[in-house]
């Protein structure tokens, strides 16, 4: 885990961005890259949720085992759970980018809509994420649902902030390999 973290912060981008409102919108708005992200995600998160309530269902009500029940079921619930939960870490770095604007420059983000946008969806994001973490703890092994949803997590948070902030965009070659090599020593190092 530790060598994992030094790769990926020696072959991340060093620069930092700077957006207010009007920038972190045209983001949402105009970025293709995240865009197709999305779609990718809702696809998985629907599919995830619908397979873990269909491994659910069998065994509570059914008293059925579906096929590899015992990993498949706990593994679509920390895939559809850490999928929602990485879009509150874009959202907190998005409310801090606010606040640094209002902070350094004479623009008041307080006095924008965005803000409170992404505030009250940042506070139901984690809202959702406690709460499956919570019914996470309840339903799986800690041993197995601890790791598994904190590598998920982990996973599509990287991803959803280096596609939403264009920060990939920028990467050489030898960034990507030392990058992606750093983050699988962290996936493996939690798992």
């Amino acid at each position: 885990i530790v060598c994992g973290n030094a790769l990926v912060v020696f072959f991340s981008g060093h620069h930092s961005i700077l957006l207010d409102g009007n920038g972190i919108f045209d983001l949402y708005a105009k970025n293709t890259k995240f865009h197709i992200y999305l779609a990718f995600c809702l696809t998985l998160l629907v599919v995830s949720e619908y397979s873990w309530k269909l491994y659910h269902h069998s065994r509570i009500n059914d008293r059925i085992k579906l096929w590899n029940h015992s990993f498949m079921e706990p593994l679509c619930f920390c895939i559809a759970s850490a999928i929602v939960g990485s879009f509150a870490v874009v959202n907190a770095k998005n409310m801090s980018m606010l606040l640094a604007v209002s902070a350094s420059t004479d623009r008041n983000e307080w006095e924008s809509y965005q803000l409170y946008i992404i505030f009250f969806c940042w506070v139901w994001l984690v809202g959702f994420w406690v709460g499956r973490l919570d019914t996470g703890l309840h339903l799986f092994p800690p041993l197995f649902v601890i790791p598994v949803i904190q590598v998920c997590f982990v996973f599509f948070s990287i991803l959803l902030g280096g596609l939403f902030f264009e920060e990939f965009d920028s990467f050489t070659a030898i960034q990507f390999v030392g990058f992606i090599g750093g983050v699988m020593l962290i996936l493996i190092g939690v798992y």
